[in-house]
């Protein structure tokens, strides 16, 4: 069974009041075309990542930081890997095995995949 695809709408942070500088381009990331954006929260020393509803242009029209949707894109040649602003030290992964979900890893690169290609495309 093929899954359908979805498409991410990625918008910049404007406001970094509350961002650490140096760790990476901050970015609200959210599903194209629905009011749901990624976001990150602690739950018993773990990260979770979430699909919260959210509208991704009030968040980037926003005055102040709305830090657990904010990643920080941090790019290596081709690359880039999603820390969340929220849960330091926390990554946007994927796992190697079909059908797993998308989550959260401390484990940069290790057993789960945190390099992702961002690929912008016209619609």
């Amino acid at each position: 069974m093929v899954k359908p695809s979805v498409k991410l709408h990625i918008l910049p942070c404007r406001s970094t009041d509350s961002l650490e500088i140096n760790k990476g381009n901050p970015l609200y990331i959210g599903i194209k075309n629905h009011h749901l954006c990624l976001c990150c929260v602690e739950s018993d020393r773990h990260a979770i990542l979430n699909l919260e509803e959210k509208d991704i242009i009030e968040l980037y029209q926003s005055e102040k930081t709305q830090k657990p949707f904010v990643f920080y894109q941090k790019k290596t040649g081709s690359t880039s890997t999603l820390e969340s602003a929220a849960c330091p030290g926390w990554f946007i992964c994927t796992s190697n095995k079909m059908g797993e979900p998308v989550k959260m890893t401390k484990d940069l690169g290790q057993q789960n995949n945190t390099a992702f290609y961002l690929e912008r495309f016209m619609d």
